[in-house]
């Protein structure tokens, strides 16, 4: 037995009300529940119960054991003072308020529906997805409802990161535009090294060297780690020699170690030189990178605004010293369809609250629509469940859907859970 499931059975007044009692015998009403509390303090404000012949208006905590509200120390806390029914599976015993005076109770045992509990036990199991085997229960019209809120979720939170990166770049959107889009060209795995990487490469060297593609690598790949001193392959000495001269002209930060990256068990078009080479290509063939992020509504303005050509070298190696077989480095169409979904969707949602532009969402939202889908282990899991996932917005609502309430157990917070135990 879950508090949490207490909750859920308080608010929505799932139980029998016929015949309620408190535990002293006195009979109980529920005019209304109150509002639910998800901070500090009781569970429930500003309820309305009669007892007896007499209407209290105050608060309503719930618990599984009464004993457990001496557990949580409630006795000491006078925001509890006015709580006017304690409402539990077990009266164990009797609860005092800080002054002395004894709460109501009221026990639940033999009033819930065993139908609830057994749903609702089933769906605590170990499977991935709680409402595996139930979901064919829920109309589609809910899991529409279901996945809209929770790809807003998604956007708002990845929008909070851009906003927090926009004051670390002092308002300059441009250069939180060139770190997002690196962060994106980093994922899964690299991302984190692609903002660090970011620190420690001034925005106002990259603007002064844009033209110059042999000092945006030599700036880029010395400041990564990447380029080593023991590597005596001609080309990467001479961006060697060039990063150390950058270095004292920009008084540069030390740069990373090169463990930071990730590179094993990687296939090539992931590794993390090819895809700064990818970033360098961006730099000197876009001159406003934010400005297309903010055109783009489809994904063909993602893939022109990613149709970039590596720098030469890139173009016939993966690694310092190391011949490509195939392939010119360029940006893949299912990479660009990530980048799009990951980093210039978020972007605009960002913008778009900056800016108090509701227009930018409905941007963000068609953008996705237009994306395919991605593939990956937690999408194959709802296929299974016979769900579609048609497109980039489905993926999204989905991994949200599973990572902040699936495997969290938050089924009484999601409108299919919901739906379920109702």
């Amino acid at each position: 037995m879950q508090e949490m499931f207490f909750h859920y059975i308080w608010r929505l007044q799932y139980f029998e009300h016929q015949h309620l009692f408190t535990v002293k015998g006195e009979s109980v009403s529920v005019i209304y529940p109150g509002i639910y509390n998800t901070n500090a303090g009781p569970d429930f404000f500003n309820a309305k119960i009669l007892i007896g012949e007499m209407e209290w208006h105050g608060h309503v905590e719930i618990h599984v054991q009464a004993s457990d509200w001496y557990k949580h120390q409630h006795q000491e806390d006078e925001a509890y003072d006015n709580v006017v029914l304690h409402v539990v599976w077990e009266a164990d015993r009797s609860v005092y308020r800080m002054e002395g005076s004894e709460i109501a109770t009221v026990e639940l045992k033999g009033k819930i529906p065993l139908s609830l509990f057994q749903k609702y036990e089933r769906m605590q199991q170990d499977q991935a997805i709680p409402c595996e085997y139930l979901c064919q229960e829920v109309p589609e019209i809910l899991w529409t409802s279901m996945k809209e809120r929770v790809l807003i979720e998604r956007l708002e939170e990845k929008a909070n990161q851009i906003h927090l990166l926009k004051e670390y770049c002092h308002g300059d959107w441009e250069q939180v535009a060139l770190w997002v889009l690196g962060k994106s060209l980093g994922a899964p795995l690299n991302q984190e090294p692609f903002v660090e990487l970011s620190k420690r490469v001034p925005f106002q060297a990259v603007k002064k060297l844009k033209e110059n593609e042999m000092q945006l690598e030599a700036l880029y790949f010395g400041q990564s780690g990447l380029l080593l001193p023991c590597q005596e392959q001609a080309y990467a000495q001479k961006l060697i020699r060039e990063h150390q001269y950058l270095f004292h002209k920009y008084k540069l930060s030390p740069a990373l170690s090169p463990v930071i990256w990730q590179q094993g068990r990687m296939r090539t078009p992931s590794l993390p030189t090819v895809r700064i080479a990818q970033l360098i290509g961006l730099i000197t063939q876009k001159d406003h990178l934010f400005q297309e992020c903010m055109l783009s509504s489809k994904f063909q303005d993602i893939k022109a605004l990613l149709d970039v050509e590596v720098p030469s070298y890139w173009q016939t190696h993966y690694h310092f010293g190391k011949v490509r077989k195939k392939g010119t480095g360029k940006i893949s169409v299912t990479m660009k369809a990530r980048i799009a979904a990951n980093g210039v969707v978020p972007l605009l949602v960002a913008y778009g609250q900056y800016q108090g532009n509701e227009r930018c969402m409905e941007q963000g939202i068609q953008l996705l629509e237009s994306l395919p889908p991605e593939d990956n282990k937690y999408i194959r899991l709802w296929k299974e469940m016979g769900l579609k996932v048609e497109n980039a917005f489905d993926v999204q609502a989905y991994l949200q859907l599973y990572k902040k309430y699936c495997a969290e157990k938050q089924c009484l917070r999601c409108v299919v859970g919901c739906a379920i135990l109702k």
